[in-house]
């Protein structure tokens, strides 16, 4: 989120000093490369992915165990009742 933000600061802050005639045409492509060269976004879809993977790791392994689980839990249920 804060990488859309910053996004919209740095496009606010060029159009205005577009409109105000501060910036040369250079001047601007350098903050365009600058917010596309940005890392954070980046960081955070590694993150996202990381986390699924994780995600779908955790979900095999409950598929695969789920007779096991399901046996534990019925023989821990039957030894209580």
């Amino acid at each position: 989120m804060h990488f859309i933000t910053t996004l919209a600061a740095r496009a606010q802050n060029v159009l205005f000093a577009a409109s105000d005639g501060e910036f040369g045409l250079a001047d601007r492509a350098q903050n365009v490369w600058a917010v596309a060269h940005d890392e954070e976004g980046q960081t955070l879809v590694e993150y996202a992915l990381i986390i699924s993977l994780i995600a779908l790791g955790v979900i095999a392994a409950l598929l695969f165990l789920k007779n096991r689980i399901v046996n534990l839990f019925s023989s821990a249920g039957n030894s209580l009742g």
